[in-house]
């Protein structure tokens, strides 16, 4: 992750381990932008509060508590020097480079982060925490309610509130945005709803659309979208709208994407996002193994008029459709 750590207006480059390391590293940039392709210029620490906590997956930066620098927050996955997996976040010192003035703030236990989102969720005006859960005991997709940054350092006070809570195999990674141009910001995530089997994954895979109904981020309607047939097992998401029509569209990575499997492909988004089938058009081709973090364009949704003799052309329209129709 880059994020400006110490203030000095040059990007840092923030680094998550698990494996054997279980630590959570800073790569400290030289102010001097001449010297940023020296690589003896780049000094990395460490910050020791994280030592053997967990394996540290994901880290997301945020102002959590209105003083000095950027906090980060990090989640983790079980089977750390600890045994468990742990949600919580470091705050700034006063001189950032003071890897061991940083305090981390355990907030709860969980199974496997696998994503961390830093966002507004019920329009107070302050950040809370978005994230999935991919095997815990309550996995699933929820969010922390920030107390306040009066309450925020003693590490107490977050609200955990329950997006979709599920016992299906697995919860994959999500992606917020605004899917139906309601200007509330939705949620697309990816279901493994039974154990892995390579030898049908498309099978065992599910595409929800969380869809918010109100700004308190506890209103949430669960819409199933159909997928195509001959694709791997769904693993990342990514909301924007790619055929520049004015409406979101949502693009899928796949692992287990063996043989003629599609590993990434997208729905394009009919003309009402309830009613109608969400048109799948292929992106990598075949063939394909394991795809996984996906992005897309973080822009507002918009109408555009078109005259009835222009003719739209979507990406991915020149290449062959999944073989196998929608079920």
């Amino acid at each position: 992750m880059f994020v400006d750590l110490d203030r000095d207006g040059a990007l840092d480059v923030n680094t998550s381990t698990e494996g054997s390391s279980q630590r959570v590293f800073v790569k400290w940039s030289p102010p001097e932008s001449t010297r940023r392709l020296e690589p003896a210029a780049w000094r990395q620490d460490v910050f020791p509060a994280t030592a053997g906590v967990t394996r540290w997956m994901f880290a997301a930066a945020a102002q959590l508590d209105g003083r000095h620098g950027v906090d980060l927050v990090l989640g983790g996955r079980t089977g750390g020097g600890s045994g468990r997996s742990t949600l919580g976040w470091l705050e700034a010192p006063a001189a950032a480079r003071d890897g061991a003035g940083w305090r981390w703030y355990p907030l709860l236990e969980m199974g496997w982060t696998m994503t961390l989102q830093i966002e507004d969720m019920d329009g107070d005006g302050d950040t809370d925490i978005l994230y999935s859960d991919r095997t815990g005991a309550t996995r699933g997709v929820y969010w922390l309610e920030n107390p306040g940054a009066a309450r925020v350092s003693p590490g107490s006070g977050w609200t955990r509130h329950g997006v979709v809570a599920t016992d299906e195999h697995q919860i994959m990674f999500l992606y917020s945005g605004d899917v139906d141009g309601d200007g509330r910001r939705d949620i697309a995530v990816g279901i493994e709803r039974e154990r892995v089997d390579a030898k049908d994954p498309d099978r065992y895979s599910q595409l929800r659309w969380l869809r918010r109904e109100d700004r308190s981020g506890d209103r949430w309607t669960e819409h199933v979208l159909a997928l195509p047939g001959n694709i791997g097992n769904i693993k990342g998401v990514a909301i924007g709208d790619l055929d520049r029509d004015g409406r979101a569209d949502i693009a899928v990575s796949c692992e287990n994407a063996t043989g003629e499997r599609r590993g990434v492909f997208w729905l394009r988004q009919p003309e009402r996002a309830t009613g109608g089938a969400w048109a799948a058009r292929d992106i990598s081709g075949a063939p394909g193994i394991k795809f996984d973090l996906i992005g897309a364009p973080r822009s507002g949704r918009r109408r555009r008029s078109r005259r009835p003799d222009q003719r739209e052309t979507p990406p991915g329209s020149d290449l062959p459709e999944n073989p196998v129709p929608y079920p």
